[in-house]
């Protein structure tokens, strides 16, 4: 509407003493319109750049808290002697790590939208040992309904905290939107070319539309968007994008009486490669 005013004006003014040639039209009409494009151009890349610095000092100031938090509780851990408080304690830092996990995902969440690649620190690791951690963490916090199927130990140069939260956010999905109380199964499977590392769960179908929106900035399926479930619409942006910095892909398959299940599928070779 106001480039539509801003044209008329324009010519109201050039053609105050007469009507121009359409030689001369053309050219003013093609100046506005590449000014509007550029205009538009320039303003998105502020309007990013604003929000990305936004999402940094916001997660900078909440981590400080939480650091502090941990640090804290660390502290106590170490003098406290009963059981009872041992585990009060314990279960105080899973929900902190699990914060932290949560401001993690915002602020890479924000370079995959950027079109950035996450930079993950891959280190030597068993990542059967890693998942089984997020497991029993996770079960602390749902419940006796998440279990790990695993083949064995599987060494590799692996993106640690990346994988893990991807995990996290997958199991934490699957308590959402599957059946509630139902189990949760996250299988861990050493194939000759490719890690698959799946989590599954009961419950509603997705439909196959709804399947690539869930991987967008603040894509949620249309049962999470009823208002029943809250959430960021965060966590598969960032899985799609620590898969992808491990030059992997991730599958989604989903049917009636099948369940939902999310695929996880990492080159072996990747494993052996990757230097952070």
């Amino acid at each position: 509407m106001e480039y539509h005013i801003l044209r008329e004006v324009l010519f109201q003014v050039l053609e105050a003493d007469g009507p121009l040639a359409q030689g001369p039209r053309d050219i003013v009409l093609d100046s506005v319109e590449q000014a509007v494009k550029d205009a538009v151009v320039k303003f998105t890349e502020l309007h990013t750049d604003i929000q990305q610095t936004f999402i940094h000092t916001l997660t900078h100031d909440l981590k400080t808290p939480i650091w502090v938090a941990r640090l804290n509780a660390n502290a106590i851990l170490k003098r406290s002697g009963t059981d009872p408080d041992r585990n009060s304690i314990k279960n105080v830092l899973v929900s902190l790590n699990r914060l932290d996990s949560m401001i993690d995902d915002l602020l890479d969440a924000s370079r995959v939208r950027a079109g950035e690649r996450l930079h993950l620190q891959f280190t030597q690791c068993d990542l059967e040992a890693l998942i089984r951690e997020v497991v029993e963490e996770m079960t602390m916090i749902h419940g006796d309904r998440i279990f790990l199927d695993s083949s064995g130990p599987l060494d590799g140069n692996w993106g640690s905290d990346g994988l893990k939260r991807a995990v996290e956010n997958l199991i934490g999905n699957a308590v959402k939107y599957g059946s509630s109380g139902a189990p949760i199964t996250v299988s861990l499977k050493a194939g000759i070319e490719a890690i698959e590392l799946t989590v599954h769960n009961e419950g509603p179908v997705l439909a196959e539309d709804e399947i690539p929106r869930l991987f967008q900035n603040f894509g949620r399926a249309a049962r999470a968007e009823d208002g029943t479930q809250s959430g960021w619409g965060l966590g598969l942006t960032v899985v799609k994008g620590v898969v992808e910095a491990h030059k992997g892909k991730v599958r989604v398959e989903s049917g009636e009486g099948k369940g939902t299940r999310f695929a996880l599928e990492i080159p072996r070779a990747v494993a052996k490669s990757i230097d952070a």
